[in-house]
């Protein structure tokens, strides 16, 4: 199929002048199990000298469905064929429990896998006067923000059919999708993805404008990029107090940098306001380092990762061509493998924008002040101070 609308796409005469782009929003959820329902089983030791093991496992399985949330893009080549490319985010919800020999289990603990889908799909519409039915396929994409003891495939194929409808200058389009994975790169004890992905969704945009300001005049698409500034965690020593001569001397924990990225929608109001939303990929680096007696050194870097989403109010001041800025709001985080820290918190920042063609190139330095975490927890330093630089169209 992907072959038929790949070569449907070269055949047909094309229109350079009618080429629309246009970008929305894609949601819905999904009618599939993101995780095989699996029990692993293994022979454990008895503290009783002499007596046999007994066998003791793990379930791993999905206690509900997933919903699913992100944006589009579509560039339309005539009034058949177009290009679609979806940037969706799934959060695989899963959880695990211990299992013992008399099939009884402990309480369960939840195992979400955070996932960005990016499908590009080749699209033929039907004519019809009120509804265009359309069929769509191509390959798939994924990216994982934590694995949880599971290692999902990052490559598969999509195919959907839907049909599409204008209403006061909006298209909906309701689409049923199933996407199939390759199998999981991870294959010992631990979850495993389902491979067939049914997903029901409905996509809102815009008609095509034929620039390439598919949301209009006020609202902008881009993406951030930056590191972090300050340290995540508060440098400090392990004690290794009754270890044996062999250990290494006391470890030091430090923190490490981090590559920050993801993308930016903003929405321009009157008087020189407007409002900015980002999806950042925010990992959480620290570093262990030590040295063995023998003089051998060691560092290991663990990188939890987390996702924030800052919604900022921004005021823009008139400056000889250039517009600095300042930032407020509130920024949630999706903690992921940090359950216990803060969900939210409240960023500031400030900046200077500047304009190259059409490319808005707006460095800036942001502080985020997170509320205090679940105790006994104590995990990353609550105030966070980033170097970004947003570039936006």
């Amino acid at each position: 199929m992907v072959v038929a609308l790949a070569g449907g796409i070269l055949l047909s005469p094309l229109d350079a002048s009618a080429q629309k782009v246009s970008a929305g929003v894609v949601g819905g959820g999904s009618l599939t199990d993101g995780f095989r329902d699996l029990t692993f089983f293994e022979l454990v030791p008895r503290p009783e000298p002499g007596s046999p093991p007994f066998p003791a496992g793990t379930r791993f399985w999905s206690p509900s469905k997933d919903w699913v949330i992100g944006g589009m893009l579509e560039v339309r080549f005539n009034s058949n064929w177009s290009l679609e490319v979806n940037g969706l985010f799934r959060q695989l919800n899963g959880r695990w429990a211990s299992v013992w020999q008399d099939r009884s289990q402990s309480t369960s603990r939840p195992h979400p896998v955070v996932t960005w889908q990016f499908p590009i799909l080749a699209k033929y519409r039907f004519q019809g006067r009120r509804v265009k039915p359309f069929l769509a396929a191509g390959p798939s994409f994924r990216t994982t923000g934590n694995l949880n003891s599971s290692d999902p495939s990052h490559h598969g194929i999509a195919a959907g059919a839907g049909f599409e409808m204008t209403w006061r200058g909006m298209k909906i389009a309701p689409a049923a999708r199933y996407t199939l994975w390759a199998g999981d790169r991870y294959r010992g004890v631990g979850a495993h993805t389902a491979p067939d992905q049914v997903e029901v969704l409905v996509g809102l945009s815009r008609a095509g404008e034929s620039d390439w300001r598919p949301l209009g005049r006020h609202v902008s698409l881009g993406f951030t990029l930056g590191t972090n500034l300050t340290g995540n965690v508060r440098p400090g020593t392990i004690s290794h107090e009754g270890q044996p001569p062999s250990s290494p001397a006391p470890p030091v924990i430090s923190s490490a940098r981090s590559f920050i990225f993801g993308p930016t929608v903003e929405v321009r109001l009157p008087h020189r306001l407007s409002m900015e939303v980002d999806a950042l990929n925010r990992p959480i680096s620290m570093a262990t380092e030590g040295v063995y007696p023998d003089g051998t050194r060691f560092r290991w870097t663990y990188r939890p990762t987390t996702w924030a989403f800052p919604i900022l109010a921004k005021y823009r001041f008139p400056f000889r061509g250039l517009e600095p800025f300042i930032a407020f709001g509130p920024s949630f985080r999706l903690r992921q493998s940090l359950a216990d820290s803060s969900p939210y918190g409240l960023a500031i920042a400030s900046g200077l924008e500047i304009h190259v063609g059409q490319v808005r190139i707006a460095p800036a330095i942001r502080y985020t002040h997170w509320a205090p975490d679940r105790p006994p927890f104590r995990g990353p330093f609550r105030n966070q101070a980033e170097g970004l630089v947003g570039f936006s169209f």
